[in-house]
C-alpha cells in the first residue's frame, strides 16, 4: 500500500473575500454531501453575525489544481477548487471545522483573532474536528 505525506502550502490571499452568503449558497460536490454529519456539526457552529475573514489560494497538491480557503470568524474553512469557481463552476469540496494549530498554519497570510483562536480551541476541546 503506499501512502504519500499531506502536503499543504499557502500561496497567497486570494484577490477577493468571498462572502459566506455566496459560499453557503453554493452547489455541493458528492464529496461534500457524503460528510451530512460534519454539514450539520458546522451549522452549529455559525455565529449570528458571521462572516469570511479571509480567503487564501492553497496548494494541497491535488491533481485538480490549487483550492480557495475561506476562513470564518467562527473558524470553520469552507474549501472549493480555484479554476472551478473562476470558470463560474463553483462548488464546496468540504468544510473543516478547525483545530487551532490548522489555522495557525495559514500564517502569515492570515492570523486568527483571539475570538477565532478561542473558538478553535474549544471546537477541538469538544472534539467536533473529524
Amino acid at each position: 500500500m503506499q501512502t504519500h505525506a499531506k502536503y499543504f502550502s499557502v500561496i497567497k490571499k486570494y484577490e477577493k473575500v468571498l462572502s459566506l452568503e455566496e459560499i453557503l449558497n453554493m452547489p455541493a460536490t458528492n464529496h461534500f454531501l457524503d460528510r451530512e454529519e460534519r454539514q450539520e456539526i458546522a451549522n452549529s457552529c455559525l455565529e449570528p453575525d458571521d462572516r469570511v475573514v479571509a480567503t487564501l489560494v492553497v496548494n494541497t497538491n491535488h491533481p485538480e489544481g490549487y483550492e480557495l480557503h475561506n476562513i470564518t470568524q467562527s473558524g470553520l474553512v469552507f474549501i472549493m477548487n480555484q479554476e472551478k469557481y473562476e470558470k463560474g463552476r463553483e462548488s464546496l469540496i468540504t468544510i473543516l471545522i478547525a483545530r487551532l494549530g490548522q489555522l495557525e498554519r495559514y500564517a502569515p497570510y492570515y492570523v486568527a483573532s483571539a475570538h477565532t483562536r478561542r473558538v478553535a480551541v474549544e471546537h477541538e476541546y469538544r472534539g467536533l474536528n473529524f
